[in-house]
């Protein structure tokens, strides 16, 4: 005969026993697949570089500022240091979680219960029941390759356009460093002229109270005085606000100064260079590829979703048994009918959005080639304006020291001295700006036709005076 309790206490045990292994194998499980939680606070001050570091300081990373720049040591100095590309490459590791995300098989539903008997008749008489049961969604299954497809090519378009952007902050390291350069060569060229101008309207403010000049004369000093100093005052506002943009994307306290080098002669590409580097330009040009990747991931979108039209169904299997012994295995099958939504909103959704995505890189193919070839026609047409008042310069520089031996004879005014020396003056402004203007249409065009690096060495910086 058996004894009722100690039947109870046995399945008392047996119970306690599943119970703690069911803890034991959840524990497991849960601890394997589960992340840590670290806090990451946000910044309470500015990142930035209280000065530029010597370039011969020991101290010096490969990061470091250096006190003096060139057109080479600027753009990988943007590349490490520009604030806004930092933050985006942040993103791209953002898409290569989701990729990694998207490529995981979806979790299987692991199901289980035990029921246990207190009254009815005999304990001999009744059994535990329990139930287990596994579960899958066939749908996520189906899709998953797609569906991994397009959070892959999300990925590459986001990796993609991060170094496009890389490009671009390197482009506008070096065309922000061009203007400082030329603007600190201007605010050079115009205190000679501005001291000039003092010099003359000071003999002709004694001329004048003396009456040996003519008021009109005096007014004209007064004029070309004011003038000078207004485009001096221009010039250093312009360079004060390129040298801040480059402190801004080399991440250092603006108000520094750094020896700028000069940058070298650059020469316009072949045409047929041009021409091939236009034809290649959906094969090479970043933000191009960026773009059909992001079209890629559109077109497996809408084949997930399609696919997941059918069939919308779960499976699963249970094995159990019941009160009295009789255990059994089951097959089962959860089908949602197709016949109000079929997903087929967002199968509208996908196809416009992959329409939208096509008009748009075609749109942005035949501005990318326009933009090209106006860079190009420009390019070329600085060059010649360069050219063309280079070989100007030499006689501008001789009538310039010239009116200055001719007005200590006497033979001129200082009025006309002034205006050879400022023609002289103004013209090498020109051909400063003119310089750096070739230059930064020369990378812009490298950039944009994707052409191989030039050597982008730079030149001492010389002052010429008389």
């Amino acid at each position: 005969m058996i004894d009722p309790a100690k039947n109870s206490r046995s399945v008392k045990n047996r119970l306690r026993n599943a119970f703690g292994f069911s803890v034991v194998l959840f524990a497991i499980v849960l601890a394997g697949g589960c992340a840590t939680y670290h806090r990451l606070p946000l910044a309470d001050k500015p990142d930035l570089s209280a000065s530029p570091a010597a370039a011969t300081s020991p101290q010096a990373g490969t990061d470091a500022v250096p006190l003096a720049l060139d057109l080479e040591s600027v753009g990988r100095l943007a590349r490490a240091r520009d604030p806004d590309l930092a933050a985006s490459r942040a993103q791209v590791k953002v898409a290569r979680a989701q990729a990694y995300d998207a490529g995981l098989l979806p979790d299987p539903t692991l199901g289980f219960s035990l029921d246990h008997p207190f009254n009815g008749g005999a304990a001999s008489d009744h059994h535990n029941a329990w139930t287990a049961s596994l579960t899958e969604s066939l749908v996520g299954l189906i899709t998953h390759g797609d569906v991994h497809s397009a959070a892959r090519a999300h990925y590459a378009a986001t990796l993609l356009s991060w170094r496009w952007q890389a490009e671009q902050v390197t482009l506008k390291a070096r065309v922000t460093y061009l203007d400082a350069w030329a603007a600190e060569r201007e605010v050079k060229a115009l205190q000679q002229e501005n001291r000039a101008a003092r010099r003359v309207l000071t003999a002709a403010r004694k001329a004048h109270a003396a009456g040996a000049l003519a008021a009109a004369l005096y007014q004209q000093a007064l004029q070309q005085a004011g003038t000078v100093r207004s485009r001096l005052q221009s010039a250093a506002d312009r360079e004060v606000q390129a040298r801040t943009a480059l402190a801004t994307m080399l991440r250092v306290q603006s108000g520094r100064r750094w020896h700028l080098a000069a940058p070298a002669s650059v020469s316009a590409p072949a045409p047929a260079t041009v021409s091939a580097a236009l034809d290649q330009l959906p094969t090479r040009r970043l933000d191009l590829l960026a773009l059909q990747a992001g079209y890629r991931s559109a077109d497996a979108r809408l084949r997930a979703d399609i696919l997941a039209q059918f069939p919308l169904l779960d499976i699963g299997f249970t094995r159990s048994r019941d009160n009295t012994g009789v255990n059994s295995v089951g097959f089962g099958i959860t089908l949602r009918l197709p016949i109000f939504n079929g997903n087929r909103g967002k199968i509208a959704i996908d196809r416009a959005t992959r329409a939208a995505l096509n008009a748009a890189y075609q749109a942005h193919l035949d501005r990318a080639a326009n933009t090209a070839r106006a860079g190009y026609e420009r390019l070329r047409l600085v060059r010649r304006e360069l050219v063309d008042l280079k070989t100007r310069l030499p006689d501008l520089r001789q009538a310039a020291q010239a009116s200055g031996k001719a007005l200590a004879r006497g033979d001129i005014t200082r009025f006309q001295a002034f205006g050879a020396r400022s023609a002289w003056l103004d013209a090498r402004i020109d051909a400063d700006r003119l310089r750096a203007n070739a230059a930064q249409l020369a990378f812009t065009l490298q950039t944009l036709l994707v052409l191989p690096p030039k050597k982008t060495t730079s030149t001492p910086s010389r002052e010429t005076s008389t």
